[in-house]
């Protein structure tokens, strides 16, 4: 797969077709707040969990353990695991497509789209340095957004 402006690090798993059997979002908080919405992704199918996150103008692709509890030495930052396994329109759905794209300046877009019209953007914000991620659903012509955390 070759996108423009996007350098693609690792292969990119042929999962389209396959359905969705699990969905971690990887957090990172500082001072208390939360400072990178979806640092990594986790999705598995079947049996296989892969991680996706991003740099300016790169999108990494790895085939992974599944998540695992984050082990933080302090409270004031660290990594949070969210299980989203109980979205609906995710787990338990096929994997439609997935589509990719880039600016000139290295941000970067994957678009995650499920049977049944669900999809997950994973937005990396290269000024920010943190990924965004948002869920829309399409209701026959028409597409209703709720955008995670900022």
């Amino acid at each position: 797969m070759s996108v423009e402006h996007i350098t693609l690090n690792g292969q990119p798993p042929a999962l389209e077709g396959l359905e969705c059997t699990g969905f971690v979002v990887q957090h990172f908080y500082e001072d208390f707040a939360l400072s990178d919405p979806a640092c990594a992704v986790c999705l598995c199918f079947g049996e296989v969990w892969y991680r996706i996150y991003f740099e300016a103008a790169a999108v990494f692709w790895r085939e992974s353990e599944p998540p695992g509890n984050p082990v933080n030495s302090t409270l004031s930052h660290g990594l949070l695991l969210n299980d989203l396994s109980e979205m609906p329109g995710v787990v338990g759905h096929r994997l439609s497509s997935i589509a990719c794209s880039g600016t000139e300046r290295g941000d970067v877009e994957v678009r995650l789209a499920f049977a049944h019209g669900t999809s997950i953007l994973l937005n990396y914000d290269v000024d920010a340095g943190i990924t965004r991620i948002c869920e829309s659903k399409s209701l026959g012509n028409d597409a209703v957004s709720s955008r995670g955390s900022t």
